[in-house]
């Protein structure tokens, strides 16, 4: 296999990680990058290249195209002299984290690429390398797996990722979700929350963002959840049960997102108060209705897609007269619901420019990359199939 076409960067601050990352957005780097390949790789190159910083303090990342005489990938390669990791099988689990943040970088970099290849030990520094197939021959498509070049040192191979979940069915609409939260640092716990509570063919879904950070607005956020979860059983309990036997009857979305609302303002009165953003998904019918207050954003994630919009105000605080919006959902919509730890101005550049139908757990990761790490961040992704 013959690399061609190398770039290094020096990793000493948080400025180099977003060259080397934003590079890959150059069409005269690589030509013949799709946007959906560009983004992938630019985001694992931000992964490793912020672990080199919060592990091994400095480093390098080097960017190569390889070739096998059939296929064309790009070969990320990522080394420190920090301390190494302790477990190297932990460190690939999701959320695991030494290192007080969400610790979504090695996962993430693992769905992302198609070889992962691991060197480290304690006190020998890390280096990693990741493969992603870019182009293939018509021949080789479906069979994209291959093996790294070999480096030197011991290798610890990260395990193959395992099939992907079926999808949850709700009734003629599969409803598949994945959410990510994270703290800002140097807290333990975040102050936003998510909510994903279901009766039937009926979904709740959210994001809750505690004012402030830390244990307080922590404790905020999940104490409004639970009132929520509470009042959403008492509500659908007019429903009858939520068995998936029958169609779900439609329940008035409106009147509900305004007592949920309510609900949520009334747990929080007191308190260092909330945002919050609710959504109301019937997947028998395939509508979905909104409604937020403060700074909560949900939008279609596509090109032009539709984008809901949040009322002024603060749960616990200032009540303003709920807006409820109604969105029909389409075969294939991806939906983005998060808080302000993500820049509406990000989210909006990534819809425009990254795959709508990229897996959910790797646009989730992807979305959450790009997330303040100064404030705490949530996002909540919606697929919808029939």
């Amino acid at each position: 296999m013959d690399n061609v076409n190398t770039r290094q960067y020096r990793i000493q601050r948080r400025s180099d990680v977003q060259i080397a990352a934003v590079s890959l957005q150059r069409e005269d780097y690589y030509p013949g990058l799709s946007a959906l390949d560009r983004t992938a790789l630019g985001t694992v190159i931000a992964e490793l290249g912020t672990n080199i910083l919060k592990y091994g303090q400095q480093g390098s990342i080097r960017v190569s195209q390889v070739e096998d005489g059939q296929r064309v990938g790009i070969l990320v390669e990522a080394a420190d002299q920090g301390p190494g990791i302790p477990d190297l099988d932990r460190a690939l689990e999701e959320h695991y984290t030494t290192g007080n943040t969400l610790g979504l970088g090695l996962p993430a970099v693992k769905r992302m690429t198609d070889e992962l290849g691991i060197i480290t030990g304690p006190g020998e520094g890390t280096e990693v390398r990741a493969l992603r197939w870019v182009r293939q021959e018509t021949s080789q498509r479906g069979s994209r797996r291959t093996t790294i070049p070999p480096s030197a040192g011991p290798r610890r191979e990260a395990n193959p990722e395992p099939p992907p979940e079926a999808p949850m069915v709700v009734g003629p609409c599969q409803l598949q979700l994945e959410q990510r939260i994270r703290a800002c640092y140097p807290e333990r716990v975040s102050g936003d929350q998510v909510l994903a509570f279901q009766h039937g063919d009926l979904w709740l879904l959210g994001v809750v963002d505690g004012c402030g950070h830390g244990p307080e607005a922590h404790a905020v956020a999940c104490a409004v959840v639970e009132a929520l979860q509470q009042r959403f059983a008492t509500l659908t309990s007019s429903l009858g049960p939520g068995n998936g036997s029958a169609q779900t009857p439609t329940c008035p979305a409106r009147e509900w997102l305004t007592d949920l609302l309510r609900t949520a303002h009334d747990r929080a009165s007191g308190t260092r108060g909330a945002a919050i953003g609710l959504s109301l998904v019937d997947g028998q019918r395939r509508d979905l209705w909104f409604s937020g207050i403060g700074n909560t954003r949900i939008l279609q994630f596509k090109p032009r897609g539709w984008t809901g919009v949040s009322r002024d105000g603060q749960l616990g605080d200032r009540f303003p007269t709920p807006m409820v919006q109604h969105f029909p959902l389409q075969h294939s919509d991806t939906v983005v619901q998060c808080s302000d730890g993500l820049r509406e101005s990000q989210v909006r550049q990534l819809r425009q420019h990254t795959d709508p139908h990229l897996p959910l757990a790797a646009l989730a990761d992807l979305l959450m990359s790009q997330a303040s790490r100064s404030d705490d961040a949530s996002v909540l992704v919606l697929r919808c199939q029939h």
